[in-house]
């Protein structure tokens, strides 16, 4: 990835550019085999994990974990404030000023230990609180596809036995690993109580038979467990090691929900579970398994009350032992009904007594479908004066998803209310056009993020001057900058003097800057440090960190801020 240590040589290989350029080719190349074979985003996917890059046996729910994390980074947003927009560009737009005498001048402390105080890195020690003082949460928008698609939350509540002080952390996930194994059936059966003794004793039974429903494994999943001897709690209050309780309950549920069920145990050595799963095709009720809460959308969504059912749509079935094995996809085709095996072949497959290892289930609604033939009905019908274009992105969100969110039309409307001149010439295909009845029931029940509504008859009008003179000047600065990189990078350091450590994510907006993008923020280096702020062990230089000269530091920590610094 990198050539000669130089950064500007940084190679800002796109997951998503890959996946969209194979799908092109397999449709528009003329071929005789149907096989789609990935073997370019295979690719591109081992530049960022060196695990990937041998011919071993790996995980395929660690490789799906991969590429949704490399989708999620490359496929954001646009930002949904106006707000944010403007402060940015008076920060960062004109920064002319700074030469490359400026950053010699710069000096930095030497001791590392400085500057790695108070660097929380993740949600869930972030949202950490004592139970008694817990506020209704408010959850952020999704800032990707990916996050709107797969991202949910959930919720550890442990209880001190000592002192009965309660904490709460919570984490979002993009998928659930559930335990199958029998000490975690026992718990499932010992934790339910009332109507669903008997579920229960089914669950136990069949469990002693080589089956076991869905079900149970995830009762087990969110049952009440005591943490003692070398599990044991430290307790903030009682300040040491402590007899608890835990509890883990959703708190808010995904679109899509993939449930991973860990068949392999790890311990002197690596076995296979071979349980038989009895998972639901249809109707996966997940309420039991939730908070009350968050069987209500966040005040951003009006309170809809949210469908806690799920369909299968596919599954991934291992086949073999632990030490190796051949992974097998089965999909649902959403046209006609019938599930596919993708395994080097199609065909249709019977799926419901095979060996699932991951699940994947789409959230269904009754009354979101209902909602959906009305407005589309309206959208055909109704006769106004006055339409309004509402952004494609979002209503697509609406047509396919539960919970689309407020609506949003930052992705073609600028931070000055106009249409951006980049969007000016594809605008059509950017939005939708409604009538001003369907935009005011819309903007009703799902509200707006802030952005302005959009008449068509906007679109006489002409594109953004003020957005242009803005690109004259982010064109300027952007071949300023290159030029200064090129010129303070090095692949040495002298004596005396330390690498400085920066974040390859914000590198790779940095590139998509200097290619014509948006400018990428802040400098944001806690993505590779621990919670108390070191970085995390087994790192991998140009997919978690680049190292980086004093000069090349002080330049960008001048322009953008952010941090923190990390010194090597």
């Amino acid at each position: 990835m990198w050539s000669g240590n130089r950064l500007v040589s940084f190679d800002c290989a796109f997951v998503a550019s890959e996946i969209n350029r194979q799908n092109i080719n397999s449709i528009t190349k003329k071929s005789r085999s149907p096989i789609y074979a990935p073997v370019q985003l295979i690719g591109e996917i081992k530049k960022y994990n060196e695990v990937f890059r041998d011919h071993s046996q790996q995980d395929s729910v660690e490789f799906l974990r991969v590429v949704l994390d490399k989708l999620h980074e490359e496929l954001p947003y646009p930002p949904s404030a106006l707000a944010d927009n403007n402060t940015m560009r008076a920060n960062n737009i004109a920064n002319d000023n700074f030469t490359n005498d400026d950053a010699s001048s710069f000096s930095y402390d030497p001791n590392v230990d400085d500057h790695y105080n108070g660097c929380g890195t993740s949600s869930f020690s972030s949202n950490t609180t004592r139970a008694p003082h817990r506020n209704k949460r408010r959850y952020p928008l999704p800032t990707s596809v990916i996050s709107n698609i797969f991202q949910g939350y959930l919720e550890s509540r442990i209880k001190c036995l000592r002192c009965n002080q309660e904490f709460l952390k919570e984490d979002h996930f993009y998928d659930l690993p559930i335990q199958i194994d029998k000490k975690f059936r026992l718990k499932s059966s010992e934790n339910d109580s009332g109507d669903s003794i008997v579920n229960s004793m089914k669950g136990l039974m069949g469990g002693l038979l080589g089956t076991l429903r869905l079900q149970d494994c995830l009762a087990a999943f969110c049952a009440t467990e005591k943490l003692e001897g070398k599990n044991r709690y430290k307790c903030d209050i009682c300040k040491k090691l402590t007899v608890c309780q835990k509890t883990l309950r959703i708190t808010r549920l995904p679109e899509t929900l993939c449930i991973q069920l860990k068949r392999f145990r790890y311990s002197s050595h690596t076995s296979k579970i071979g349980t038989h799963v009895q998972f639901p095709m249809e109707d996966l009720e997940m309420g039991p398994y939730c908070k009350d809460s968050s069987l209500k959308s966040t005040k951003d969504e009006r309170d809809v009350t949210e469908s806690t059912k799920y369909n299968l749509y596919g599954f991934i079935h291992h086949r073999g032992g632990s030490g190796s094995g051949h992974y097998i996809a089965y999909a649902q085709n959403p046209i006609d009904g019938n599930w596919y095996e993708y395994d080097d072949t199609k065909s249709v497959a019977e799926i419901s007594r095979l060996e699932a290892y991951v699940l994947f289930y789409r959230r269904t609604s009754p009354e979101k479908d209902v909602e959906r033939k009305e407005i589309k009905d309206r959208i055909k019908r109704e006769s106004s004066a006055e339409h309004y274009w509402i952004s494609r992105l979002w209503f697509n969100r609406w047509r396919f998803m539960t919970t689309p969110g407020p609506i949003s039309n930052y992705d073609f409307i600028c931070p000055h209310e106009s249409v951006s001149f980049k969007n000016y010439a594809i605008l059509r295909d950017l939005v939708v056009e409604v009538p001003l009845g369907v935009y005011t029931t819309l903007a009703t029940r799902y509200g707006t993020d802030g952005s302005p509504p959009f008449p068509v008859s906007n679109y006489a009008s002409s594109d953004c001057m003020i957005c242009q003179q803005e690109e004259i000047l982010l064109a300027n600065r952007r071949r300023k900058e290159i030029r200064d990189i090129r010129n303070l990078d090095s692949n040495t350091i002298g004596r005396g003097e330390s690498w400085y450590l920066i974040s390859a994510i914000w590198l790779r907006k940095w590139h998509n800057f200097i290619d014509g993008g948006p400018l990428p923020g802040p400098i944001d280096n806690t993505n590779f440090l621990k919670e108390n702020g070191r970085p995390e062990s087994g790192m991998c230089k140009g997919v978690d960190y680049r190292g980086v000269n004093t000069r090349v530091w002080s330049y960008f920590e001048h322009i953008y801020g952010g941090g923190p610094t990390v010194v090597r």
